[in-house]
């Protein structure tokens, strides 16, 4: 039987405590997990190694998550982006190139829905 390659995500998110738990629910879930508490060290992440979701703030304290967006979308272009903020960023982020938005709080099983599907499939999602 043929085994499943692990899939990776990037974290992005400058709250600590939230960041390691979304790390942690997501590893449960079978992800490989990078956490990055600003957009520099996110940028920085990409161009070492490939990923096949992000999930980024928007608020960071650095670069603004859509902005980030644009820089991640050029650089791994097939990866499925995913937005999040406690207030209604969605249109930044889809305008920037995210697949899809998520308001906090939200439920990991959303990230995981979205996160398994093509960018093609999900762009515009949620």
């Amino acid at each position: 039987m043929k085994q499943q390659q692990e899939r990776s995500i990037l974290v992005i998110d400058d709250n600590a405590p939230l960041r390691t738990e979304l790390g942690t629910l997501l590893e449960n879930g079978g992800w490989c997990v990078t956490l990055c508490e600003d957009g520099s060290t996110a940028i920085r992440s990409v161009t070492a190694r490939s990923y096949d979701a992000v999930l980024i703030d928007f608020s960071l304290p650095d670069i603004r998550g859509h902005v980030v967006t644009e820089m991640l979308r050029m650089i791994i272009p097939r990866a499925c982006i995913i937005g999040i903020s406690f207030r209604d960023r969605k249109e930044e982020f889809l305008a920037a190139g995210a697949d899809a938005f998520l308001l906090k709080p939200f439920d990991i099983d959303e990230v995981n829905r979205i996160a398994g599907m093509s960018g093609s499939e999900t762009r515009g999602m949620a």
